[in-house]
């Protein structure tokens, strides 16, 4: 029997507006019995939710989504059913948390000096309501009429220069790997905003050691290029993961169970 499987959703705990409670309610609504809290660089809300999910209908997979570079590039991984007392993970988590944060500080400060609305010191001292999604500096110019719409921070990151180089894509998979988990390289037609890879780049990823790839996801727009990354995976032996990259209410609409995925689309080692 087809299962429905969302392998890649964010809650409050990084940019998402649901909370752990509030997702288990939208997985029930849209009948997915699968799935995985895949948070930037955080596993905060997934461990709240490996003791939350106690529900035999549902099957939790523990997951988080790290960020890394390759070629000076921002690229994502989607790491799975890994053991989160890997103290080289925990290390990562924490360095790729310090890098977004300095690279928050920096776009703020530029804020801060050209429109001369509001001192570090304000900042520092906002509370963030995670429910809004996004990220505090977001929220922060929003509140104070800097800007209008979570577009517009936009403005300021490409003004202010502000670079978050994080740790190499290598290093991160490598520490997945260790921590008995499995790296999966994340949307890969987002990063040439609806353009697939192309084949020597996914072979750069492969060699790099990713375990899969996900061929499902909103960037991915057509069902051509979902079979270019299936036969990809095939040939290759990697792993087959999908997901909405659903935020909540907050950004771009994503919609939680969009694009349709089943366990008979998905080539996972780790669902059993």
């Amino acid at each position: 029997m087809k299962t429905r499987v969302d392998l890649h959703l964010h809650t409050t705990a990084s940019d998402g507006t649901w909370t752990n409670d509030i997702l288990l309610q939208k997985l029930m609504q849209h009948n997915i019995k699968i799935f995985s809290v895949t948070d930037h660089n955080s596993i905060e809300n997934a461990l709240k939710m490996k003791n939350q999910c106690l529900n035999e209908e549902l099957k939790f997979i523990l997951g988080v989504e790290l960020s890394c570079s390759y070629k000076q590039r921002d690229y994502h991984i989607t790491a799975y059913d890994f053991d989160s007392s890997s103290s080289e993970l925990i290390q990562l988590l924490e360095i790729n948390q310090r890098i977004n944060e300095e690279w928050f500080n920096t776009i703020v400060h530029y804020a801060s000096k050209v429109t001369k609305k509001f001192r570090m010191d304000d900042y520092k001292n906002y509370e963030n309501d995670c429910t809004r999604g996004g990220c505090k500096p977001m929220n922060f110019f929003l509140d104070l009429g800097i800007i209008q719409n979570w577009e517009g921070f936009f403005k300021y990151v490409v003004e202010s220069q502000a670079k978050a180089l994080m740790p190499e894509a290598q290093d991160v998979i490598e520490i997945v790997k260790k921590a008995n988990g499995y790296p999966v390289l994340a949307h890969p037609s987002e990063y040439l905003k609806g353009t697939p890879m192309s084949l020597s780049d996914l072979e750069e990823w492969f060699d790099l050691g990713i375990t899969g790839i996900e061929c499902f996801h909103p960037s991915v727009k057509s069902q051509q290029d979902n079979e270019y990354y299936i036969d990809f995976c095939k040939k290759r032996d990697l792993m087959i993961t999908g997901g909405s990259d659903c935020y909540g209410d907050f950004g771009q609409p994503r919609f939680i169970g969009k694009p349709e995925v089943t366990t008979d689309m998905v080539l996972v080692d780790f669902i059993k």
